[in-house]
């Protein structure tokens, strides 16, 4: 009894204690499995937030740059217009501040008139002045300094040319003359004729004529022997004054470098600076050998036809 009582409480005490520890066991097993179930959980929730601000990030990163390369294209599209704004105006003005330049030569040339030369200056001037919208402060500051030159060349070279265009109106008013004495020294030739064909000439009459040929004759060897002091006088002069006008011209050439060097840096054509100013400056020494020469010779011409 006591054995199979034993045995009883050995079994209901093993029992109650295994069941204890499978309670233990599944409790633990549960709590570890919840505990895993809800990591698994926030890890999934975490891993969604994360990748829905990334995602959100990258929108935000596409947009900038696309709003970056919208601006990029936009400031080369503007910079494009305004290097193409700068060619148009800058080629302009250099044939402009070209014609101005050579203008100067242009002013020994006495068959132009000097409202002429006005006029060709001042609209230059009007196409130049557009230099100041688009240019840098070096091509400005070079610009101005040409047009300054250009200026005060043409002021001086334009008061002196007066003395020539009043001697050019002298010559041209006194050539009228002789042209019109010649004219009545042809008719008084003819009416002499005709008369002497149909004998009706009588000496008074032919002394008529003939002290009327002689006036004229000598108006017209007056006339011819001013004509010529004059021209003997301007040509001395306008032979000085053309080499003027060349010093002139040349002294505003030389700082044209410095205008082309200033725009094409502007405009990122690249060159040669010291090639390009070697080429330059050398076609300046030739430019000056050659009027020399032409100077020169012209001014033993003059001096050979004074003698």
């Amino acid at each position: 009894m006591n054995d199979d009582l034993m045995y009883i409480l050995e079994l209901t005490g093993s029992a109650l204690f295994g069941s204890g520890i499978f309670f233990f066991l599944i409790r633990k097993y549960i709590s570890s499995y919840l505990n895993k179930k809800g990591e698994n959980l926030a890890t999934k929730e975490d891993i969604e937030e994360i990748t829905t601000i990334i995602e959100s990030v990258k929108a935000v990163n596409i947009q900038s740059i696309e709003e970056i390369r919208s601006s990029n294209r936009l400031n080369l599209a503007a910079i494009e217009r305004e290097k193409t704004l700068k060619k148009e105006v800058y080629l302009v003005a250099i044939e402009a501040i070209t014609r101005s330049y050579n203008m100067i030569l242009n002013f020994s040339d006495l068959d132009i008139e000097t409202k002429q030369l006005n006029n060709n200056i001042n609209k230059d001037t009007s196409l130049i002045s557009r230099v100041h919208l688009v240019a840098s402060e070096s091509t400005v500051e070079s610009v101005l300094k040409i047009m300054s030159l250009i200026g005060d060349s043409s002021l001086e070279l334009l008061l002196d040319r007066q003395v020539f265009m009043i001697r050019k109106a002298d010559i041209e008013t006194l050539q009228q003359l002789r042209s019109e004495s010649n004219k009545k020294i042809s008719k008084l030739i003819l009416i002499l004729e005709n008369l002497n064909s149909q004998n009706l000439l009588n000496t008074r009459q032919n002394d008529i004529i003939q002290h009327k040929l002689k006036e004229k004759e000598l108006e017209v060897f007056n006339c011819s022997q001013e004509i010529n002091n004059i021209w003997k006088l301007q040509n001395q002069e306008l032979l000085i004054y053309s080499k003027k006008c060349m010093t002139h011209f040349l002294t505003i050439l030389k700082l044209f470098p410095e205008t082309i060097l200033s725009i094409r840096r502007e405009l990122d054509l690249k060159i040669s600076q010291e090639l390009y100013l070697e080429i330059f400056n050398e076609n300046i020494k030739n430019a000056e050998s050659i009027f020399d020469k032409f100077y020169n010779k012209i001014n033993k011409e003059i001096n050979l036809n004074n003698k």
